[in-house]
């Protein structure tokens, strides 16, 4: 049983250690470059040192691409949050326009009928209730994140609405 384990072992040792292997013969070049001579306490001490602030500056890299990833995807999150927030106002938008033009073809139709009982109370002599009895036109204004700008004319019973969005 013990056999397994040491089997798996030593391959994990040996990538462990190719892993954590550093290649110092830039260090040393650059030590060598500065002033130092080989095989000194101070040589090592340089190669050392230059090896520590290779793997600071590594990492700190890392971790500057991992907060710019996390940046980047809270960017892109929040582009898809807009967008699917304006597609719904866009659709609640749409719909109440169809509301607002149903209302006026219905608005419409009573004010033909109005008319055809007015012409038929000229005709007969009787006065006509019916008109006293009609809803007002309701008018939608449509989200502000549009930018529309909408303006109302009344022209005799009619009501024309005018709808500019940007």
């Amino acid at each position: 049983m013990k056999k397994p384990i040491v089997v798996f072992l030593i391959p994990a040792i040996l990538l462990t250690q190719t892993a954590m292997a550093i290649d110092f013969s830039k260090f040393e070049a650059t030590c060598t470059e500065i002033g130092f001579k080989r095989n000194t306490d101070a040589f090592g001490d340089c190669v050392l040192e230059l090896a520590s602030r290779a793997k600071k500056s590594d990492a700190q890299k890392a971790q500057l691409q991992a907060q710019e990833q996390q940046r980047e995807y809270e960017r892109q999150k929040q582009r898809e949050t807009t967008a699917l927030r304006q597609q719904q106002e866009l659709q609640a938008w749409q719909q109440q326009q169809q509301q607002l033009a149903a209302a006026q073809r219905q608005q419409e139709s009573r004010e033909n009928i109005d008319t055809f009982i007015g012409v038929l109370g000229l005709l007969g002599g009787a006065a006509s209730g019916y008109a006293e009895r009609r809803r007002p036109v309701q008018t939608y204004q449509p989200p502000q994140s549009y930018n529309c700008r909408s303006s109302s004319t009344r022209i005799g019973n009619y009501v024309n609405t005018d709808t500019n969005c940007r």
